[in-house]
């Protein structure tokens, strides 16, 4: 006996993918991570370069500068900090949180106060 074929199922479209419009976008950001007010700092410099750039400063630089130009997070900066710029290059970095802004890191001369 032969078996009865069944009759084919019509085939369902399959789902195509919803795009997006730029204004359904699904996080809402209050602004962009700031940038860095650094325009000595080559494109193609390394992160070590960046960060002795901004350290070399006068004004010093924030942990929050730091991680804007480097996209570090604060634990890595800290240990950049203290394993390189300290132990390994031997550089005088300083520190100072002066009226209650954020602590500012420095290489060089200490902050006036």
């Amino acid at each position: 006996m032969a078996a009865a074929a069944r009759p084919k199922k019509p085939k369902t479209p399959t789902k195509t993918a919803s795009v997006r419009k730029p204004s359904q976008s699904r996080s809402k950001r209050a602004s962009p991570p700031r940038k860095p007010a650094v325009a000595a700092i080559p494109p193609n410099a390394t992160k070590q370069d960046r960060m002795l750039a901004l350290l070399s400063q006068p004004e010093g630089a924030t942990i929050a500068d730091l991680a804007a130009a480097t996209n570090w997070q604060r634990h890595s900066i800290h240990g950049f900090l203290s394993g390189t710029v300290k132990n390994k290059l031997g550089l005088d970095l300083h520190s100072a949180k002066l009226d209650g802004a954020d602590r500012r890191y420095r290489i060089g001369a200490r902050f006036s106060q």
